[in-house]
């Protein structure tokens, strides 16, 4: 099933639902919530624009073997206009590989296990040893985001508000705070609770998250798209000085590992937790994460 449309009023919004096998269906509901992905149908219909930048174009591979070498560090290799990155799994021989795709194999969407991109052979030239992946996919970084997340009855939440690099691993954690963030102040409007305006401090407070977010995964995803020589040297050097100076490692950890396990977040600015004017500004309110 797919939604083909949808059309809203003051008091419900009517979505037209294809099944997969033709058959048509018009579905009403009070509200509507885009959950449908980067290529989110409900966003294009709304008309919310996804605004920001896209880059290079990678391929993840899962599990490819290396027959040769035998050190477990993290690999990156940065020549001209090309980077192989290698992650070891636990598994020993067992490597995620990232690497640039040439224009050609990124064209569009397919099967990519045909495409054999220059920098593997880079790596087996260079005595890495690169075997027969598992699997392969293929995706490019960006880093956009939708302005509003909410248009009267219909509103977006995660992939399909904004899309990012998967550098920092944060795309399903986010659509998950949304999730919550979303249907307890629904419900709370739905059953009488509260007035509509409270839907308003939806947008209000996770589009500056996905903003930061944005920023977080623009920094990482710049780290490993360096595209000079010198990158693939500087860069394992720095790596191993953070690994071996123990306070300089513990710092990283925690800025990194606070950001990624989002106890950082808080919606400190909302309308919902600021003073207002029946409220003494130095009165303590709770700050909803």
């Amino acid at each position: 099933m797919r939604l083909a449309d949808l059309t809203q009023d003051a008091d419900a919004v009517r979505a037209s639902l294809v099944h997969a096998d033709g058959r048509e269906e018009v579905c009403t509901a009070s509200w509507l919530v885009g959950c449908d992905g980067g290529h989110s149908t409900v966003r294009k219909r709304l008309g919310l624009e996804l605004v920001g930048e896209s880059s290079e174009t990678w391929m993840p591979r899962g599990r490819a073997r290396r027959h040769r070498g035998g050190t477990r560090q993290h690999l990156l290799d940065a020549h001209r206009r090309t980077r192989l990155m290698m992650v070891p799994f636990a598994r020993a021989g067992q490597w995620r590989i990232l690497d640039t795709v040439p224009t050609t194999a990124a064209a569009g969407p397919g099967r990519t296990e045909d495409c054999s991109p220059p920098s593997s052979a880079r790596a087996s030239a260079t005595g890495s040893g690169v075997g027969p992946a598992t699997w392969t996919s293929v995706f490019t970084f960006q880093q956009r985001m939708v302005e509003r997340m909410q248009d009267d009855r219909v509103l977006v939440a995660g992939d399909a508000a904004h899309v990012h690099s998967p550098a920092s691993g944060q795309g399903m954690n986010t659509g998950i705070q949304e999730a919550y963030s979303l249907a307890w102040k629904l419900a709370m409007v739905e059953q009488g609770h509260a007035g509509r305006e409270l839907l308003e401090t939806y947008s209000e407070e996770r589009v500056p998250i996905g903003a930061a977010l944005l920023g977080s995964t623009r920094t990482a995803t710049t780290l490993v798209q360096f595209k000079n020589a010198l990158a693939g040297v500087v860069l394992p050097i720095a790596l191993r000085v953070v690994n071996t100076v123990r306070p300089l490692r513990r710092a990283v950890q925690r800025k990194v590992l606070g950001g990624m396990s989002g106890l950082k977040i808080d919606y400190g600015t909302s309308s919902l937790t600021t003073p207002g004017p029946t409220r003494s500004p130095t009165s303590r309110t709770p700050a909803p994460s």
